[in-house]
């Protein structure tokens, strides 16, 4: 058994995911760019508009289906509580990166702006596929505020907790 563990969707969980996606840009943004993201992550294919909330949305339904629980659907025109998953009295924030480097990534203006005060873990969730995804680890809301803020990926300032400082746990198969 690797550490990380593996979870598929379905066409139905990735088809709802889209529509989950769908709805947060739209309402969010009224469908336009999200302030701070570069042009090629807002389009709606696999390199533009919109894909950052499909893979966000993607990667909450693969961690849902990991813990037997519904990530939060509600919308809201000021977005989650900074949080989408309460479980154990936890508050958990999902990240999903596509990325080769598996890093988790918070927006630093995120955090600054107090959105996740109310976060306890972020749980980092790499896309393998459109239906492959792997839990990497977490991070403690406290172990994301040590981490200085830098610029990456781009011009983006996030603080970056690297895969082999996530935190692990062991998974029943």
């Amino acid at each position: 058994m690797s550490k990380n563990y593996i979870v598929e969707l379905t066409q139905h969980e990735i088809d709802n995911a889209d529509k989950l996606s769908e709805k947060r840009l739209k309402t969010f943004f009224g469908g336009n760019k999200h302030p701070g993201e570069s042009k090629h992550i807002q389009d709606k294919t696999s390199n533009g508009k919109g894909y950052s909330y499909k893979v966000g949305a993607l990667g909450e339904v693969a961690f849902g289906k990991a813990i037997c629980e519904i990530p939060d659907r509600s919308i809201s025109a000021t977005g989650d509580d900074g949080y989408d998953f309460t479980a154990n009295e936890l508050n958990i924030e999902i990240k999903t990166t596509r990325r080769a480097a598996k890093e988790l990534l918070v927006r630093n203006d995120r955090i600054q702006s107090g959105h996740y005060e109310d976060t306890d873990v972020y749980v980092c969730v790499y896309q393998r596929d459109i239906k492959t995804y792997e839990i990497l680890g977490y991070a403690t809301y406290e172990q994301v505020l040590e981490k200085d803020p830098r610029n990456h990926p781009k011009s983006i300032t996030n603080k970056v907790i690297p895969e082999d400082e996530l935190k692990t746990t062991e998974y029943n198969t």
